[in-house]
């Protein structure tokens, strides 16, 4: 009886140490985009991939995020992916001047190109089945193109380290136009549309299952974000409708609030969502329109894991356990040989 309570007291005194224990987790960022999906056309989907990220309390989402005033690609994307809206960016149109959209105001710079200033070692990546919008990035690692499949291989071959360029990502952005195309086709909220969406959550099935089988996935911490640019009228866009302005965005990850975010979600807070998770404090001269959305840590800007800030996550190392084990065990045969005596 009397080893076992000395024993107790020595677990006690021990335990405050395997709390304390930490490994680290690097933060990661994975933001998909869907060109031209309204909500309803996705929510009519068989989408069992996309569902896994948000349903039955899986992640967080809002089903009426609204995205720029001005609701074509060229505009949308920019407003997605810097955080403000067209009226400081100045994309209004598809057109093309320079390597960029015509009067892209490069002061309000894309989130890579913002995490790559504060943090050059950062490795970033955007593949984009409509070319245009890798122009919003300037000062990024890597940039490719390709039809829908195309883009899925490419983003699996770079989540499994095959990519000479960039061998171990941080923050990546996917485009797959598809769906666009099938609406200005037949429809945004055709039978057209809606396979079209079911073709890409195939796709998204593919990369999720490269980001977890990733041989470093155990020491991540994968933030998903998946949203549109715009909706659809018919078979077109560009006007104010509804159909047209609010879309949807889903967010997945170890750190997300789960369940319905609240009112008033942009697609402009994608950007800041990402910076924060990379640990990237907003800097308020950066004028953002969008804002962080759905973090447990909405406030630090940073776990231990992220790429700016020194710490660590309450996880133990396997080296911990091992030598809090021993130690155990050396305390036990000390106890035992004194009792003996």
């Amino acid at each position: 009886m009397k080893i076992a309570k000395q024993l107790f007291f020595a677990l006690a005194l021990i335990t405050p140490t395997l709390a304390s224990a930490q490994v680290e987790l690097t933060n990661k960022v994975l933001i998909i985009g869907i060109d031209g999906v309204r909500t309803d056309a996705l929510l009519s989907a068989s989408t069992p991939n996309i569902d896994s990220l948000w349903r039955g309390n899986a992640g967080a989402y809002r089903f009426d995020a609204k995205t720029d005033d001005v609701t074509i690609s060229g505009p949308s994307w920019t407003t997605m992916l810097t955080g403000v809206g067209s009226a400081k960016h100045g994309v209004k149109n598809n057109n093309m001047s320079g390597g960029h959209f015509t009067n892209y105001n490069t002061n309000y710079v894309s989130f890579m190109d913002r995490l790559e200033a504060a943090n050059p070692t950062i490795q970033t990546a955007a593949i984009s089945q409509w070319e245009p919008t890798n122009s919003i990035f300037s000062n990024i690692d890597y940039k490719a193109t390709g039809n829908g499949a195309s883009v899925k291989n490419q983003a699996v071959e770079l989540l499994s380290g095959q990519n000479v360029t960039v061998s171990n990502p941080d923050a990546i952005f996917l485009h797959f136009d598809d769906v666009d195309g099938a609406g200005h086709s037949s429809g945004y909220l055709s039978q057209s549309a809606i396979t079209a969406v079911q073709t890409i959550d195939g796709y998204i099935g593919e990369i999720l299952a490269a980001v977890r089988s990733r041989d470093t996935y155990a020491e991540e911490n994968w933030l998903i974000m998946l949203s549109s640019d715009h909706g659809g009228n018919g078979s077109s866009h560009g006007g104010s409708t509804p159909q047209e302005k609010y879309v949807w965005l889903i967010m997945n990850g170890m750190d997300v609030v789960v369940g319905e975010m609240e009112n008033g979600i942009l697609t402009a807070d994608i950007a800041a969502t990402a910076m924060v998770h990379l640990g990237l404090d907003i800097d308020p001269s950066w004028d953002l329109d969008g804002q962080v959305r759905a973090l447990k840590d909405n406030d630090a800007a940073r776990s231990a894991s992220s790429l700016y800030a020194d710490g660590a996550s309450p996880i133990p190392e396997p080296s911990t356990y091992g030598l809090l084990a021993g130690g155990i065990i050396a305390l036990a045969a000390v106890i035992a040989r004194r009792r003996k005596r």
